[in-house]
Order: C-alpha cells, then sequence, then structure tokens
C-alpha cells in the first residue's frame, strides 16, 4: 500500500470509528434549513444543538429522510474512542472525505462526503464558547455544494420572482450598478457571495 492509499485509510478508519461512536449515543435531535434544504442536527447535548442551529433558519419540524446529518460530538465523550494516531495534516480533502482540524482549539471536522455524514468534534462549549459558530461558517460552503448549491461572487438585481446576476471582478462597478438598480425601484439578493441551487438556474 502506498503512502497516498495510506493517508486515505488513515482518514477512513476515523470516519468508521466515529460513526460507531455516534451510533451508541442518546441522540437529541434537531434540525436546521440551508436553501430550501431540511437538515437533521444530532448531539447527546442539547445547547450543543441550540448553540449551532441559532445561525440558521429552522425548519418547523424535525427534518424527515434529510440528505444530510450533522453530528455535533464533544471532546469528552469521543477522545478515548477516536482513530487519530495515524491522521499526519490539519487538513485533508479529496472526492470522499474532508478533514479539518482548528489549531486554535483542536476542534474536528470530519465530513463524510460519500455518505453525507457531518462530524463536528469540539472542545466543552463552555471553554470555547467561539467553537460552534466557528464550525458553522467553515462548513456552509462544503455542505451546500452537497446539496448542489453553488457560490458565486456578484450582486444580484431582480423583480417579480426573477433577477439578473452581476459578475465580474472587483472594482468593475458592481456595487455601484445594484445601488443605481435598486434606486429605480429593483430589489437586491445580495452584494458579495451569493448561494444559488443551480438546478433552479434558468441560464448562466
Amino acid at each position: 500500500m502506498d503512502s497516498a492509499t495510506e493517508v486515505i485509510s488513515d482518514y477512513r478508519s476515523l470516519i468508521q470509528s466515529l460513526t460507531s461512536v455516534v451510533a451508541n449515543f442518546d441522540l437529541y435531535e434537531g434540525g436546521i434549513c440551508l436553501g430550501n434544504e431540511d437538515i437533521s442536527l444530532y448531539s447527546s447535548k442539547k445547547e450543543s444543538i441550540d448553540s449551532f442551529s441559532k445561525y440558521f433558519r429552522k425548519p418547523d419540524q424535525l427534518p424527515k429522510n434529510s440528505k444530510i446529518k450533522i453530528y455535533l460530538i464533544s471532546y469528552e465523550e469521543t477522545l478515548d474512542k477516536l482513530k487519530l494516531s495515524g491522521i499526519k495534516y490539519g487538513h485533508f480533502q479529496n472526492s470522499e472525505i474532508s478533514f479539518l482540524q482548528n489549531t486554535g482549539n483542536g476542534a474536528l471536522e470530519v465530513f463524510d462526503k460519500k455518505n453525507l455524514n457531518f462530524f463536528i468534534v469540539t472542545p466543552p462549549i463552555e471553554q470555547h464558547s467561539d467553537s460552534i459558530s466557528y464550525f458553522n461558517w467553515n462548513s456552509l460552503k462544503q455542505i451546500l455544494n452537497k446539496l448542489d448549491y453553488i457560490n458565486m461572487h456578484g450582486a444580484m438585481v431582480g423583480r417579480n420572482d426573477h433577477g439578473v446576476f452581476l459578475s465580474n471582478r472587483g472594482g468593475s462597478g458592481k456595487s455601484s450598478l445594484m445601488v443605481y438598480s435598486i434606486s429605480q425601484g429593483l430589489q437586491t439578493l445580495g452584494d458579495d457571495f451569493l448561494t444559488v441551487n443551480k438546478n433552479e438556474v434558468d441560464t448562466f
């Protein structure tokens, strides 16, 4: 087995151990809404779900058959069960696995892209209250990409449920044109980075 294969195998072993850990937990369940997609949240601590979901729009009821599941796990629950000895890099990504270790507090973000399971392993929340919000924004792009959303740099103006996306390099006048459009009665969805479901865009 070559070195690249060994590295991937180590990360797969980590995912297997995380999957085994959460399978033995008595978990609270919650949900968030990204775009038009409901995503399930699981944690052995209800306050972790509350801390994570407060930054997102929540579904009116618990998600059913959601595509992506997010597990919020604390270090004290998993440290002796995780297979971290073979992990050589603080950041690793391929088509099936994404791994990131926060150098500030050591928290882990592991995305099993094949099975659409996202594991967030944080130090005790009372010691690192920023851990949850950090992962919210860092993991959002990967989750949305797996749900067929794309992130684009530009501005959007429109009305009557139709819009025009203004895209060009920085300083080209996108924001100025957007402001002028608003003054002429158009509406805007944003002026920097927009997230769009590529299946719902007619022409690009």
